[in-house]
C-alpha cells in the first residue's frame, strides 16, 4: 500500500515539475550551490539549497527557496526568491524581482528592469527599478529611480535623496507611530497619497468586531479544536500502519531541515500554476483531476511530518528518551496547533510546516524509490 502512495506522489512529483526536462534544477542538502562567474546556464534555474550565491549568468528565470541568497551575476529573466536574506551586489535581473524574505538588500550598483515585489522585515534599496515598486515592510529605505509606480506599506518609510518615482506614490502607515520621511532632494512625479480606510469603514469594522467578535472567536477555536483531533487521529493512525515512513519523514527534516523547505517553497510556487494552466487546456483536465486529490493529500502529511519531526526535536532536547512514538507525535502537533492559534503568526507557521513537510515527503520519496 505505501509503495502505491510512493508512485502516486511521484507521479504528482513529476507533473509538478516539468522543468527538470526543460530547465536546470539542483538540490543540495548542505553548503552553499555556487554559479560561478565564468559558468552561463542557458536555461531557467531552479534551486532548493542552504544558501545561493549566482556570480554567473542565467539566461531564464531564477526560482530559489534557500536560506542566504546573493546575486552579483546577470539573470537575463526575473527572480523569484524565498529566503531569510536576499542580497543584490552588482547584479542586473532584466525582468522582475519577487521576494519572501526577512531582510532585502540591493545596492547602487544592481539594476532591476522589471518590478520589485516584495513583503519583507526590512527593504534597503540603491537600485533603479525599470518599473514598479510594491513592498510590505517593516521598514522601507529607497534611495534610487522608480520608472512608474510606488505602493509602500510599512511601519517606517524613508525616502532618500536620490530616489525618484516616476508616477504616483501611495503609500500606507500601522500605528500612530509610524512615519513617512521624504528627503529635500527627493521627488515624486505623481501625486503623493496615503491609504487610510474611511471613517464610515472603521466605524462598521468596529461594529462588526464587537457584534461578531465573540462569535467568530468560539467558532475559530472550535475549528482549531476538531481540527486538531483529527490530525491526532490521522497521524496516529499512519504512525500506527506506517512506523518506518514516519520515522524516514521525520528525519529526513531533522537532516534536511533547509533543503526541505526549499523544495517545499518551490514545489507549491509551481504545483499551482501548473494546475490552472492544465485546467484550462481540453488536454490537461485529466492529469488535473488526478493531481489535485494528490496534492491536498501531501497537504495533509506534510504537516503531519512537520509534527511528528517538531515532537522528536522536543524530546531529543528534554532527553525523554522513553517518550513512545504516539506521545511524540502528539507534543509535536499540539506545539503546532498553539503556534498555529496565535494572532500575526499562526498562517506563517502553517506554511512554513507545510512547505518543511512537502519538501520532506518529497527527499524522502526519492530516496526510497532509489533503493527500492
Amino acid at each position: 500500500m505505501f509503495k502505491k502512495l510512493l508512485v502516486l506522489i511521484t507521479v504528482f512529483s513529476v507533473f509538478a515539475f516539468p522543468s527538470q526536462a526543460l530547465a536546470k534544477v539542483i538540490i543540495q542538502e548542505q553548503g552553499s550551490v555556487v554559479i560561478p562567474a565564468t559558468e552561463t546556464i542557458d536555461d531557467d534555474l531552479f534551486v532548493a539549497a542552504e544558501s545561493l550565491s549566482i556570480d554567473g549568468t542565467i539566461t531564464g528565470d531564477v526560482f530559489v527557496g534557500a536560506g542566504t541568497v546573493r546575486i552579483s551575476g546577470d539573470i537575463k529573466g526575473g527572480l523569484f526568491v524565498g529566503t531569510g536574506d536576499l542580497i543584490l551586489t552588482g547584479a542586473t535581473v532584466r525582468n522582475s524581482v519577487v521576494a519572501g524574505a526577512g531582510n532585502v538588500t540591493i545596492d547602487s550598483t544592481s539594476q532591476i528592469g522589471g518590478s520589485l515585489v516584495t513583503g519583507t522585515g526590512n527593504l534597503k534599496n540603491y537600485a533603479p527599478i525599470g518599473r514598479n515598486l510594491m513592498v510590505g515592510a517593516g521598514t522601507i529605505y529607497l534611495d534610487s529611480k522608480v520608472g512608474k509606480e510606488a505602493r509602500l506599506g510599512g511601519g517606517v518609510i524613508d525616502l532618500g535623496p536620490n530616489s525618484r518615482i516616476g508616477g504616483n506614490l501611495t503609500y500606507a502607515l500601522g500605528e500612530d507611530s509610524s512615519t513617512l520621511t521624504q528627503s529635500p532632494t527627493s521627488t515624486v512625479a505623481g501625486t503623493i497619497s496615503r491609504f487610510t480606510p474611511p471613517s464610515d469603514a472603521r466605524r462598521d469594522m468596529d461594529k462588526a468586531k464587537e457584534d461578531f467578535g465573540k462569535f467568530g472567536l468560539v467558532a475559530h477555536r472550535g475549528w482549531l479544536a476538531i481540527s486538531f483531533l483529527g490530525y491526532l487521529l490521522l497521524g496516529s493512525l499512519l504512525l500506527r500502519l506506517f512506523p518506518k515512513s514516519g520515522m524516514g519523514l521525520a528525519q529526513t527534516v531533522e537532516n534536511s531541515l533547509l533543503r526541505s523547505l526549499g523544495i517545499g517553497f518551490l514545489i507549491v510556487i509551481f504545483a499551482l500554476p501548473l494546475m490552472l494552466v492544465l485546467a484550462i487546456s481540453v488536454i490537461g483536465l485529466p492529469i488535473v483531476g488526478f493531481m489535485i486529490p494528490v496534492f491536498a493529500l501531501c497537504l495533509v502529511l506534510a504537516k503531519l511530518a512537520s509534527s511528528y519531526a517538531l515532537g522528536r526535536f522536543v524530546a531529543h532536547q528534554f532527553s525523554w528518551n522513553k517518550m513512545g512514538i504516539y506521545a511524540t507525535y502528539f507534543v509535536g502537533l499540539a506545539i503546532f496547533y498553539l503556534l498555529r492559534a496565535l494572532p500575526g503568526i499562526g498562517w506563517i507557521t502553517t506554511m512554513l510546516f507545510t512547505w518543511v513537510g512537502l519538501g520532506a515527503i518529497w527527499g524522502y520519496t526519492h530516496s526510497h524509490l532509489k533503493s527500492l
